[in-house]
């Protein structure tokens, strides 16, 4: 199980890495990221948090791209419904999701912002990361 465990750290740090590299990140900056103790907290800590990290993380990956296509919406419900099963914080994604989705319908600020969607979502991360 920790093996397992040690395995899906190393992903969910690849995960973010190759977003961040997508994000024009520095070097720097990914080397600082790739050297904190993600592994380490992960195998200390089992239960439900790498599971939902790794959900999340596809999640934001998927939802957060600039333009969807049918398959990206599909991926990031279907990811949204695991993640409303693993965890309860899950309902604040699910909010999120239910208000962005009403506020793009009505043609606001979302859809010619994507740097405000980028906002919205790190905060959604913030919180969700301090109810872990």
């Amino acid at each position: 199980m920790a093996i397992l465990f040690l395995v899906g750290s190393f992903v969910l740090v690849a995960l973010w890495l190759r977003w961040l590299y997508w994000q024009q990140i520095p070097l720097w900056g990914l080397t600082a990221f790739a050297v904190l103790p993600h592994p380490l907290f992960f195998i200390i800590c089992i239960g439900t948090e790498l599971p939902f990290s790794l959900l999340f993380s596809g999640f934001f990956i998927f939802y957060f791209k600039d333009e969807w296509k049918r398959a990206d919406i599909r991926i990031w419900g279907l990811l949204l419904f695991l993640l409303l099963l693993t965890r309860p914080n899950a309902l604040a994604v699910l909010l999120f999701v239910i208000v962005a989705l009403f506020v793009r319908s009505q043609g606001r600020v979302l859809t010619n912002l994507p740097y405000l969607r980028f906002r919205i979502g790190q905060i959604v991360l913030l919180i969700i990361s301090r109810n872990i």
